[in-house]
């Protein structure tokens, strides 16, 4: 086969990369793009603090995205955004045939927006979702563009729990990841996601930051009630069925406990059935949806949240707790167990099965130093989680790019 038409791919790229800084030779600082999947509410604080942390080191940024994306950004004037109409997700609704079509229509809408904003950006990014949309990370390589695709998680493992295609979905993201420039990961997830493949293209570059006014140490451990949360999107990889069933084995030991379960999605049903049961009737509260201005005052009145994730990478929810000075339980996936050590700035969740997560409720709750594992969290979040911090990491990363 002859090589010809590579090579001249390589010089049209760069041809079209020269012509484009060119035209923008009065611009210091690059144009960026970010692409993500139509959004639910739990994928709008890592967008907003994503689109903080460019915004410093960026000339105009451009967004696509959709759903509760788009309604929240609509109206913010530091983006010029296109809205994601496709209302297709990878949760098992409605038969394969239509989510298969649905899936590879969100794949040509993406490509389609790219191709209509993508001759004024130099860096596109692509976030939550959009590692899988290989369609629109072509159409970004046809454009001469620069691909970084920032992970939020590992799409193998959600899609194992929530898709009823996963082999497909990680096809998806290994040929996009094979189109990117650069892989951004907040913490060194390498060998946790399986991407040794790709390990000289990683980079580390954290969006992960905290208003320390707004998420504070109010109420001190001790003078707070027995209440135990959990906060987060109700789907199967979140584990969230895990420690609902955990509830009453948890209650039969500790009968002054009280439960906080605030989030939604596709297992919401379900949760509200098992929750409308003796003994859990009494003692549960139950919120679908908060905004999350007003997260902080729950996290405040926890004395201990639950996150029993099958996979993560880095929940907002599990450094707000900690700067609010609640201690967190949470499975060591993803970069967890890079913030929490055991028995020092939080716990680690033994075994995720329900009566293991109620052995550790009832263990923690008495465990005699929880007020020091609290306060050593704090310190913790306020020295690795500033947002000068968060935004020279990404300075670092796109002035790579700037000269090329």
């Amino acid at each position: 086969m002859p090589t010809a038409p590579i090579g001249l791919h390589k010089r049209l790229r760069n041809y079209m990369v020269k012509i484009h800084k060119t035209m923008d030779k009065n611009s210091e600082k690059l144009r960026v793009g970010i692409l993500t999947a139509p959004l639910a509410a739990a994928g709008i604080p890592p967008l907003s603090n994503l689109i903080d942390v460019i915004c410093p080191n960026a000339g105009d940024i451009y967004l696509i995205t959709g759903k509760m994306g788009y309604n929240r950004f609509k109206n913010d004037k530091r983006v010029r955004i296109c809205e994601f109409r496709e209302r297709w997700s990878t949760e098992p609704r409605g038969h394969l045939g239509q989510r298969i079509f649905r899936y590879g229509k969100m794949q040509m809408q993406a490509a389609r927006l790219l191709a209509k904003v993508g001759k004024r950006v130099d860096v596109w990014v692509f976030f939550i979702g959009a590692d899988c949309l290989p369609l629109a990370g072509l159409a970004a390589k046809a454009l001469g563009r620069i691909l970084l695709i920032a992970l939020s998680g590992s799409a193998c493992d959600i899609s194992a729990a929530t898709s009823s295609f996963p082999r497909v979905i990680a096809i998806l993201q290994k040929a996009n990841l094979r189109f990117s420039d650069q892989i951004i990961l907040y913490t060194d997830l390498v060998e946790e996601w399986n991407l040794e493949p790709y390990s000289k293209k990683v980079a580390i570059a954290d969006r992960h930051f905290l208003n320390f006014d707004k998420f504070s140490f109010k109420n001190d451990l001790q003078e707070r009630a027995p209440l135990v949360g959990y906060i987060g999107r109700l789907s199967a990889e979140k584990g969230v069925l895990n420690f609902v069933e955990a509830l009453p084995k948890t209650l039969k030991k500790r009968p002054d406990l009280t439960v906080l379960i605030i989030g939604e999605g596709e297992l919401e049903d379900e949760i509200r059935m098992l929750l409308d049961r003796d003994p859990l009737r009494s003692k549960v509260t139950f919120k679908a949806w908060v905004p999350h201005t007003e997260i902080s005052s729950y996290l405040a009145k926890l004395k201990l949240l639950v996150l029993p994730s099958h996979t993560e990478g880095l929940p907002n929810v599990v450094l707000e707790a900690m700067a609010c000075g609640t201690p967190v339980l949470a499975t060591p996936v993803g970069a967890v167990p890079h913030i929490i050590k055991d028995k020092e700035t939080g716990f680690l969740i033994r075994d995720n099965s329900p009566e293991g997560i109620a052995e550790d409720i009832v263990a923690i709750l008495s465990y005699p130093r929880l007020r020091e594992t609290a306060r050593d969290a704090r310190t913790l979040v306020e020295r690795d989680f500033r947002y000068e911090r968060a935004v020279d990491s990404w300075r670092h990363v796109l002035s790579v790019w700037k000269d090329k």
